[in-house]
């Protein structure tokens, strides 16, 4: 019987994870502002999941986390250095700001054990406009 609620359990938990490619989208920017971008933090993803932003340009990003559990979000130039990081609580929106530097793929990921491994994750891609 336990072997089956297990299974159940895992089932139900890949198939919530399958289907994490949430969207692209493009951040836009007032002239002489940041770019803004809001992401939707959820369990096990990040809506939209790929977002591409102006080389050089700041970047403000607005998190809101929409499930019942802690989230965060940590932002990683291409060479893997931190560049932000905040915790989401429950419910809870937090702004956590860039600048992309170089051209290429900035990883943002929850660094909550396992979440990242399930899906929550995504990237900023820069590239000159």
């Amino acid at each position: 019987m336990t072997r089956i609620v297990l299974a159940v359990l895992l089932v139900a938990m890949l198939a919530g994870c399958a289907g994490t490619i949430t969207g692209e989208a493009s951040a836009p920017a007032a002239p002489g502002g940041p770019q803004r971008v809001q992401l939707e933090a959820s369990n096990f993803k990040f809506s939209p999941n790929e977002v591409k932003v102006a080389l050089g340009q700041p970047v403000e990003v607005s998190v809101t986390n929409t499930s019942s559990t802690t989230h965060n979000i940590t932002v990683l130039n291409p060479q893997g250095n931190r560049l932000a990081s905040a915790d989401l609580p429950a419910g809870a929106t937090r702004i956590v700001t860039f600048t992309p530097t170089a051209a290429g793929r900035y990883k943002f990921y929850c660094d909550k054990f396992g979440h990242s491994t399930l899906g929550m994750s995504g990237q900023f891609v820069a590239e000159a406009k």
